[in-house]
């Protein structure tokens, strides 16, 4: 049974503490983004997937280095959204293999800020496409690579809801709605 026989709660923001897969789950629904080890009772259906590409300043190319080709980002800041460096390492994996020093550069604890640090002019960091459509249109930020974009599953958009809540006409229409919307951007 859904937990509010009324209406649905107000959101909140934030993960679950380390270690908290018996912890009991006092939500109705919950967008989810990056984490992959929910629990059991738990289904996450794909609402948005998330693609990635290298975006920086525009001022940044006119007075550095010009981005034409991957190796040129040598002469480049590197912003990481997470010390994990995990979107940099997708992608360099891909299109930079051994080119770049994936530890050097600024380590921010949001990706926000790593993305307030590229429109700034500081360096270059991976954009998640999905979130940065109006940076990009407003031309904040532009994309140097825009045709070498990641996809990775596991940083992908997810509303998450338990299993027997699906069918709950309340969460059916938040989801068709959600679903509708991703499709249109």
């Amino acid at each position: 049974m859904c937990r509010s026989p009324q209406r649905l709660q107000h959101p909140r923001s934030g993960r679950p503490p380390k270690g908290a897969a018996g912890t009991a789950l006092t939500f109705d629904l919950a967008f989810d983004c990056g984490y992959p080890n929910r629990p059991k009772d738990i289904e996450a259906v794909l609402v948005l997937q998330s693609f990635g590409t290298p975006v920086c300043s525009p001022k940044l190319l006119e007075r550095g280095v010009p981005l034409t080709s991957p190796a040129d980002l040598v002469h480049h800041n590197l912003l990481h959204e997470t010390p994990a460096r995990h979107d940099w390492n997708v992608w360099a994996g891909r299109f930079a293999p051994n080119l770049l020093d994936l530890n050097s550069g600024e380590v921010f604890p949001s990706a926000d800020m790593a993305y307030r640090a590229a429109a700034m002019g500081q360096g270059v960091a991976i954009g998640d496409l999905a979130v940065l459509q109006e940076e990009i249109a407003k031309g904040e930020l532009v994309q140097p690579f825009s045709n070498m974009q990641i996809s990775d599953d596991t940083e992908a958009y997810h509303l998450c809801c338990r299993r027997d809540c699906w069918t709950d006409p309340r969460i059916a229409a938040f989801h068709k709605w959600v679903s509708d919307e991703a499709a249109r951007s």
